[in-house]
């Protein structure tokens, strides 16, 4: 049974492939990565595929959350009818 998943350990612990400077990244970002390479040391496969989907959620997210901060703050966009079809009539 050690070498089950022994693709995926050695993947895990292979330092070439993990990037290590990671202080620019939020931090967010960062925890997500973090454990994904700790998944793929350990061989967990399932845990692995499920790390990948969240990272990736994770990376479409933020920008999309930033974009519609910036045009909920920015009164210029507030005059559009596209204000009005992301946020509806809503009051924020």
């Amino acid at each position: 049974m050690e070498n089950r998943n022994l693709w995926l350990k050695e993947l895990g612990c292979n330092e070439q492939l993990w990037a290590k400077e990671l202080e620019d990244v939020p931090s967010m970002i960062k925890y997500s990565y973090t454990q994904l390479n700790n998944l793929a040391k350990d061989g967990q496969v399932y845990g692995v595929m499920l790390q990948c989907k969240d990272l990736y959620e994770t990376l479409y997210k933020i920008p999309i959350i930033m974009t519609l901060i910036i045009i909920d703050s920015d009164a210029k966009y507030k005059e559009g009818s596209a204000y009005t079809d992301i946020f509806g009539e809503m009051d924020l």
